[in-house]
């Protein structure tokens, strides 16, 4: 969203800009991540600064997305899991290295791609699924995006 004002003085259009973005964080919430420059990428990267080793990445089918994007440790599974057990033991593997640990799955089903994400936080899991019907060239960003959104707010409930 971007907000822009028109108005007599810079102090006025400030000021209705201010206005706007008081009622539009009301409205959404959580669902702002950051203005200006921030991203995805840097906001999940400020959660986890400070704390070595908080995160760890479990990834099949996302081309190494997550790792690259968070420079964070990332175990690639070789082949897609068969139920969800499956990336569980993988994230365990994971764990005496990591605080937290994130399982990320995308694979095609039929017309669509299907993301399975599982966070394993001290604290306990938490999982969802998501999926995305549009180009399939765009997948691998779109559940990048969809996995760091999940992190960021998911992550502050447990490390």
């Amino acid at each position: 969203i971007r907000i822009t004002a028109k108005a007599g003085t810079l102090e006025e259009a400030d000021q209705l800009i201010a206005n706007t973005e008081k009622v539009i964080r009301q409205r959404l919430g959580a669902d702002i991540y950051g203005v200006d420059a921030e991203t995805l990428d840097t906001t999940v990267l400020a959660m986890l600064a400070g704390k070595e080793n908080a995160l760890g990445v479990v990834e099949f089918g996302m081309q190494g997305e997550l790792g690259r994007r968070l420079n964070v440790t990332c175990m690639q599974i070789d082949s897609v899991p068969n139920n969800l057990d499956e990336l569980r033991k993988a994230m365990h593997a994971m764990q005496p290295r990591a605080a937290a640990v994130l399982g990320a799955v995308l694979r095609k089903e039929e017309d669509r791609q299907v993301l399975n994400l599982i966070l394993h936080l001290p604290s306990g899991e938490v999982q969802n699924t998501r999926s995305y019907g549009g180009p399939p060239t765009m997948a691998v960003q779109w559940a990048g995006n969809n996995a760091l959104d999940f992190l960021r707010r998911n992550l502050n409930n447990g490390i």
